[in-house]
Formats: C-alpha cells, sequence, structure tokens
C-alpha cells in the first residue's frame, strides 16, 4: 500500500533519502562537472529542497520505502489558497526498481485529488520528457494554448477543455 506524505520537520529522514538518491543517481550517470551549474545535481538538489512543505514523498505503507516524490509549486496543506491558481508540478520522479508499477499512477490521482478538494484551477507540468508524455495525457492532461507543457483541468473532466 502507498503512503503520500509531505516532508516536515517531523520527517525529514526522507528529504535525505531523496538526497541520496539523487547522488547515486549523478554517480551512476558518470555526472562530474557540468559546463553550467543550472544544469547540474546541485542546483537540482538546492531547488528541491528550498521549502520542505512543498516536497511530497510515495513511501510503502509498510516498510517506509521510499518510491519516489514530487515537488510542488505551493505548499498544499497551507489553507490560504486561492480559488483558481495554478499548482505547478516542479518535479516528479519514481525511482526505477518501483517504475511501471503503478506508483506514478497512484501519485497522480493523489494530486489531483488533492488539488480539486483544494481548488486549484489547473495542475500545470512546465516541461516534460518526450518519453513521458503518453503517462502524463492517459492521466488527462493536454497541451494548454499559450503554455509550455501540459496541464490538467481541476474544476471538471471534458474532452474539449481548451475550445
Amino acid at each position: 500500500m502507498l503512503s503520500i506524505e509531505c516532508v516536515s520537520p517531523s520527517n525529514k529522514r526522507y528529504l535525505w533519502r531523496i538526497v541520496d538518491y539523487l547522488q547515486r543517481d549523478a554517480a551512476a550517470k558518470g555526472v562530474k562537472k557540468l559546463d553550467s551549474y543550472f544544469d547540474s545535481f546541485w542546483h537540482q538538489l538546492g531547488y528541491i529542497t528550498q521549502d520542505h512543505s512543498k516536497i511530497w514523498v510515495a513511501l510503502n505503507q509498510h516498510t517506509h520505502h521510499l518510491y519516489g516524490y514530487m515537488v510542488v509549486s505551493t505548499n498544499l496543506t497551507d489553507s490560504t489558497i486561492m480559488y483558481g491558481d495554478t499548482l505547478r508540478l516542479e518535479f516528479f520522479e519514481i525511482l526505477p526498481r518501483h517504475r511501471r508499477k503503478g506508483v506514478g499512477r497512484q501519485m497522480v490521482n493523489w494530486l489531483q485529488e488533492r488539488a480539486t478538494t483544494k481548488r486549484f484551477g489547473y495542475i500545470h507540468i512546465p516541461h516534460t520528457l518526450d518519453e513521458t508524455v503518453g503517462f502524463w495525457e492517459e492521466m488527462g492532461f493536454t497541451e494548454m494554448p499559450g503554455e509550455s507543457g501540459l496541464c490538467w483541468d481541476c474544476c471538471y473532466e471534458s474532452d474539449d477543455k481548451w475550445n
């Protein structure tokens, strides 16, 4: 069973699991020195750790093993969210050994339910990898005129959202 929790002061140990994963991933890819700091592991890590209340982890409910994580643009526990705001999904990653097992789908379903409950207007993914576009489209995300990336309308389900 999957549990999705915020990395808050009470469970920062999950943040260190993300750091460990990112370090191992960078080492496995042979990342030593990049031309640009902004393309680097350290930049990604710095961005992710700016605000712990925006980091959500997917864990095995029984073993507490990390399955994946996502970073959103807004604190989802904040009660001052304005109706219709856009929720940006900045980072979304499933650890390789847990991919293609439904973890990503469960995380996105959870995020869609949370965004709808909090009365966001849209979930926006600013950039996606080409190989993941099919997954996002299966989850109901579409291109939105005038925006890069993909969006999901939190207000209603329709085949013709943007026309």
